[in-house]
């Protein structure tokens, strides 16, 4: 008997690990749940008659997909673009019976092609490339993907000067919570501030930190403004509110601190060029010390965001050329052009 219960346990937990390696898998909340996903929308995924919104989505996963797919995904998390795009290539959708993981892989693909080509040297041909993916993904999916790859288009549209980002941010806006829509008004922000639009980009930024819905957004939103100041040239006053930024956003929030130190550096940068009684009295030295802190905490803690990652490592040469350390200078130099090689920062540098 002892042995005929041992055999039915056995098999049980052979069928129940089977079942848990084939299921879909939907992670939200910090929490996976394991089922059979039915229905997907531009706002929710379904899986067993439970809907999981996707603004509180982290990671979906479906039951055998591809190997390239799940290879792909997980180097796509970390900020590896080119290594992901190899192993979605490497997909054959021929052999893809399931939509939803046809769609995953098409996502993947263009998203992709679009950081490569944001971060890179913003080459014309490839970002209308990467454009032309995202356009017909969400054309012809209803899928929950569908905000991220429309805030994506309109990074790719704002890259290229172009006012149309504004009407992908405002689809994102249109998403049916509050925090979506402060963060397409951000977006528009940082758009108008990159075509030098400061006052407009200043506005768009204090309607979002007048708002209570959200912090992460308000902070977000007061990097901006203090980037646009620093544009007008109001270098102490965006020191001041990134110092607010870096002191009141949360750990997690890497985000927002890889972008506050990047800009925060910026500025101290600008304001070594200043006479001392206009920053605060600190030198040019001072200041270029304190733009070295900055970058070298982008660069040692918040390396997984590549567009402020290979602007710190440019921003490090030239600081510790200055200083005459021109041996760190080269090992920074030799950083980026192994790392970013086709970056508009190496380029910059003879890369």
């Amino acid at each position: 008997m002892k042995r005929v219960l041992c055999v039915l346990a056995v098999a049980m937990f052979v069928l129940s690990a089977t079942v848990a390696r084939s299921a879909d898998r939907v992670k939200a909340g910090g929490k996976t749940q394991m089922g059979k996903i039915t229905e997907m929308s531009s706002t929710a995924v379904t899986m067993d008659q439970k809907k999981f919104p996707v603004n509180e989505i982290e990671l979906v996963s479906f039951d055998e997909e591809p190997k390239g797919l799940k290879q792909g995904r997980d180097q796509y998390v970390v900020g590896k673009y080119q290594e992901a795009l190899e192993k979605f290539n490497s997909v054959d959708l021929a052999d893809v019976s399931r939509p939803e993981v046809k769609q995953d892989v098409e996502f993947f693909k263009a998203m992709c092609s679009a950081r490569l080509a944001l971060y890179g040297n913003h080459d014309e041909k490839e970002l209308k490339a990467a454009g032309q993916q995202l356009l017909t993904f969400i054309k012809n999916t209803g899928n929950f993907h569908y905000y991220e790859a429309c805030e994506t288009l309109g990074d790719i549209l704002a890259a290229m000067g172009l006012a149309s980002s504004e009407k992908y941010y405002n689809m994102v806006a249109a998403a049916p919570w509050p925090d979506y829509r402060l963060r397409a008004a951000v977006l528009s922000g940082r758009a108008l501030t990159s075509q030098k639009e400061y006052d407009k980009a200043i506005k768009k930024f204090d309607e979002v930190i007048g708002q209570k819905d959200s912090e992460p957004q308000r902070l977000a939103a007061t990097l901006g403004k203090a980037t646009a100041m620093a544009g007008k040239g109001k270098v102490e006053d965006a020191i001041k509110l990134l110092n607010e930024v870096v002191e009141k956003a949360d750990a997690d929030n890497v985000e927002v601190h890889a972008r506050a130190f990047t800009a925060r550096g910026n500025c101290y940068m600008a304001a070594a060029t200043r006479p001392p009684e206009e920053v605060g009295g600190r030198s040019a030295m001072d200041n270029k010390q304190h733009a070295l802190v900055d970058f070298l905490k982008v660069d040692m803690l918040y390396s997984s965001y590549p567009e402020q990652h290979a602007e710190a490592l440019a921003k490090l040469v030239g600081l510790y050329k200055d200083m005459n350390r021109g041996r760190r200078a080269e090992e920074k130099r030799s950083e980026l052009l192994k790392s970013y090689p086709n970056s508009a920062w190496a380029a910059k540098l003879g890369g």
